[in-house]
């Protein structure tokens, strides 16, 4: 299997790529990265990965990336300043769109395409009383972000998708023990290294979640 992974550099996007890299049969992965010198694998494991040098945002650094993929992961997001703000406001949406644009002009298209969002942005109440006021006021921006890139995603993606809506997100262990839903489920967080684990084992070419949302969360 031939994986496209867009923010792959660190994150979630990042652990289901070091998830695949220890598989038995590893898939064949393709980083677009804006600096390959940066980036938070070791050397042994980058010379597993096939790094691509661009912005996410420029169409042609994504067609490189992506044109041969049977498979894109979309992990991009913007991290936050010393303010709380968001370094790179709609850095979401705008990506997505030009993903989708660049794969809506391929002649081979990649069977899917799966996203990684957030909970709360799209469905309120999955974000639990406790820490609304929290999401509310240091996530704001970053939940427009999403929102508008899950319309994005509903409107026009040409191929079919996946849309994973992790919990707040923490630097803990991998457990893999996790609930996931593709309706209302309610939870605090859960762990990077644990996304990374049900996108690896469960996105890629498992239909279950096939052009739906899915929830995961502990």
């Amino acid at each position: 299997m031939r994986v496209a992974v867009l923010g792959g550099s660190r994150g979630c996007a990042r652990e289901l790529v070091l998830n695949g890299l220890a598989a038995p049969v590893p898939p064949s992965f393709t980083l677009l990265v804006r600096n390959p010198d940066t980036i938070e694998y070791t050397s042994e494991e980058k010379a597993k990965i096939k790094l691509v040098q661009g912005s996410a945002e420029d169409k042609m650094a994504v067609r490189q990336a992506v044109e041969s993929a049977d498979v894109v992961v979309f992990g991009i997001g913007s991290a936050m300043t010393m303010t709380l703000q968001m370094a790179d406001p709609g850095v979401c949406s705008r990506c997505t769109r030009t993903l989708i644009e660049v794969v809506s002009e391929l002649g081979k298209r990649p069977s899917r395409i799966v996203f990684i969002t957030t909970t709360g942005a799209a469905v309120k109440d999955e974000i639990p009383l406790l820490l609304r006021p929290l999401y509310h006021l240091m996530l704001a921006k970053p939940f427009e972000d999403k929102l508008e890139m899950e319309q994005i995603i509903a409107s026009s993606c040409p191929v079919d998708h996946v849309i994973v809506r992790p919990s707040l997100l923490t630097n803990g262990a991998l457990t893999k023990t996790y609930r996931t839903a593709s309706d209302c489920l309610v939870g605090y967080t859960i762990s990077r290294a644990d996304v990374g684990h049900f996108l690896f084992t469960q996105c890629l070419d498992q239909d279950t979640w096939l052009n739906k949302y899915v929830v995961i969360t502990y």
